[in-house]
């Protein structure tokens, strides 16, 4: 009887490890954060849902936003992101989420329609750490998240670069 309840914790604590490590994104839970989309949310009627999420090595956002999302208002999107998300900010996620690593680099998936899953975003907004996709702490190759990107998958190409 020992034995079959021992086996049986022993499966039960596989199929626990199973499903916690097949979801490699956690969701992003600092006072930062939930500040931030607490504020997104009630500055714009638009936005019905924004979340954060980590996966190394990077950070990334989920926004539904209903209504008509000009240029204009995409900049005024990515402004607000500019100012939450610099070196110092994701530093604080790397030591929460990656052991003191921190991450590479930042996306925001655009979504006009909350049905939509994985890559059917409307607009994307991102920026990174290094100014080319190799890891190199080499001066000329830190930007440190101020270039900041805007493409549509609409449009298949750059909306904007700042």
């Amino acid at each position: 009887m020992k034995k079959k309840i021992f086996l049986a914790g022993i499966i039960l604590s596989a199929i626990l490890l199973i499903l916690v490590e097949s979801n490699p994104n956690k969701r992003v839970r600092m006072k930062e954060v939930r500040q931030f989309t607490e504020t997104m949310c009630l500055s714009d009627e638009h936005i019905k849902d924004l979340k954060f999420y980590f996966r190394r090595p990077t950070l990334r956002a989920e926004m539904v936003y209903e209504g008509p999302l000009e240029k204009e208002k995409l900049i005024s999107i990515m402004k607000d992101f500019k100012d939450l998300v610099d070196v110092e900010f994701m530093q604080k996620i790397g030591d929460n989420y990656w052991d003191g690593a921190r991450p590479s680099d930042f996306e925001l998936y655009i979504y006009s329609d909350k049905d939509k899953e994985g890559n059917d975003y409307d607009y994307l907004i991102y920026s990174q750490y290094n100014k080319t996709y190799r890891s190199d702490e080499n001066p000329d190759n830190i930007d440190g998240y101020k270039t900041w990107t805007i493409s549509g998958a609409e449009n298949e190409g750059v909306l904007y670069k700042d």
